[in-house]
C-alpha cells in the first residue's frame, strides 16, 4: 500500500489514482464482516430500531446516514485515546463512541500538536468538506502539519458546491502531504486506505489528506452496503454476514422490547 500511495500522489492531477483499485494489504474476514456490521447499524438494521423508537415516542422516523462507508472503515480502528474533530454536523453514533469534537481544521492541528507531545500513538481525525475550507489557511495548516510530523488524518467528504477545478491533491503534495483521492461508498477501499494512514501517523510519519470523492459509473455504485455484499460474496461470507446481522437485529428488538 506504501508502493501504491507513493504513485497516487506522484501522478497529475489530471491522472489521479482512486485508492482500493490498485492492490492492497489484505482485510481479514472478521474485520470485513464488522464493516458490514458497522454499515448495517447505520443504513439498515440501526434505522429501522431506531424507527421503531421513534414511533414508540412519537417521533419522526430516523434518517439514513449519509457516506456510511466513510465513517464505518475509517473509525474502525480508532481507540480511547484517539480523538475526532468536525466543523460539520457528523452522525457518529453507529460507528463509535468517541463523540466528535466541534473544531476546525486548523484547531484539530493543534489538538494533534498536544498530543504528539504528550500521548504518543494517539492521533486525530479531523472531518470537513472542501467547500468549508479557505485555501490559503488550509495550505499553511496542512504545512505546519507536515514540518511536525503531526498524527492528524484530514478527511475531506464529498460536498456538491465545491469547485470542481480546484485540486486538493495538488496543493496538498506542495505541502509534503500525501493525498489520497478515495470512493466515499466503497468500504473495502476507504478501510485499506485507512490501516495505511493510521499507522503512519501513529508512528510518526504525519499527516494525510484523504479526499473521499462522489463516484458514481453505474447503478448502485452509492449503496454502500450492496457494494460491501458484493465483495462479500465474491469471497463466499454472505452466509457469516447474514447470520451475524440476524444475531444483531435479535440483540437490538430484545433491547427495544
Amino acid at each position: 500500500m506504501k508502493q501504491n500511495m507513493q504513485s497516487a500522489i506522484s501522478k497529475p492531477p489530471g491522472d489521479a489514482v482512486v485508492a482500493g483499485k490498485h492492490g492492497a494489504p489484505l482485510i481479514s474476514n472478521a474485520k470485513l464482516l464488522d464493516l458490514h456490521s458497522a454499515l448495517l447499524r447505520a443504513t439498515g438494521a440501526g434505522v429501522k430500531a431506531k424507527d421503531a423508537a421513534a414511533r414508540v415516542a412519537g417521533a419522526a422516523p430516523a434518517a439514513s446516514i449519509r457516506f456510511p462507508a466513510v465513517y464505518a472503515s475509517l473509525l474502525a480502528d480508532f481507540t480511547p485515546q484517539d480523538r475526532i474533530t468536525a466543523d460539520i454536523p457528523l452522525h457518529l453514533a453507529p460507528f463509535t463512541a468517541l463523540a466528535p469534537l466541534d473544531l476546525s481544521p486548523i484547531v484539530a492541528t493543534g489538538l494533534a500538536l498536544g498530543l504528539a507531545q504528550h500521548q504518543p500513538g494517539s492521533l486525530v481525525i479531523s472531518f470537513t468538506r472542501a467547500n468549508r475550507l479557505d485555501p490559503r489557511n488550509f495550505r499553511q495548516t496542512l504545512r505546519v502539519a507536515a514540518q511536525n510530523h503531526l498524527p492528524i488524518l484530514y478527511v475531506l467528504l464529498p460536498a456538491p458546491a465545491a469547485p470542481s477545478d480546484f485540486d486538493w491533491s495538488a496543493r496538498a503534495i506542495l505541502e509534503n502531504v500525501p493525498c489520497i483521492p478515495v470512493d466515499a461508498h466503497d468500504a473495502v477501499a476507504l478501510y485499506r486506505v485507512a490501516q495505511e494512514t493510521i499507522l503512519r501517523a501513529r508512528n510518526q510519519g504525519g499527516p494525510t489528506l484523504i479526499d473521499c470523492k462522489q463516484v458514481q459509473i453505474s447503478r448502485g455504485d452509492t449503496n454502500a452496503v450492496a457494494r460491501m455484499e458484493a465483495h462479500l460474496r465474491r469471497k463466499g461470507l454472505m452466509p457469516s454476514a447474514r447470520q451475524l446481522a440476524s444475531n444483531r437485529t435479535i440483540s437490538t428488538s430484545s433491547t427495544l422490547a
